[in-house]
């Protein structure tokens, strides 16, 4: 709701939108089975230009290292860590907390 008030209901949409674009890519390109949960919480949490560019680097680098597309494991393992270096400089935290038993 506050970022309705500082934004607007239409542009909230719109970058509601683009979130469900990037996890949509982010589920059909990069997950290997076992990402699902950390695409999702990266694209609730951090600002969608930001994950674009992440993508785009991780590309880049699965290009410099001959990854091949199929190679979905890889190509995880790469987005991952690129994702949460990109996360990490405006001190967002990615990790799952599960509550104690």
């Amino acid at each position: 709701m506050q970022r309705i008030g500082q934004v607007g209901l239409n542009k909230w949409l719109r970058e509601q939108n683009k979130r469900r674009q990037i996890l949509e890519s982010l589920l059909a390109d990069y997950n290997e089975g076992r990402s699902c949960s950390f695409y999702c919480v990266a694209s609730a949490l951090m600002p969608p230009d930001s994950i674009e560019e992440a993508m785009n680097r991780a590309n880049e680098i699965m290009v410099n290292n001959e990854v091949d597309d199929s190679d979905m494991k890889a190509k995880a393992k790469i987005l991952r860590s690129v994702i949460e270096d990109f996360a990490s400089k405006p001190g967002i935290d990615l990790k799952l907390r599960r509550k104690p038993k």
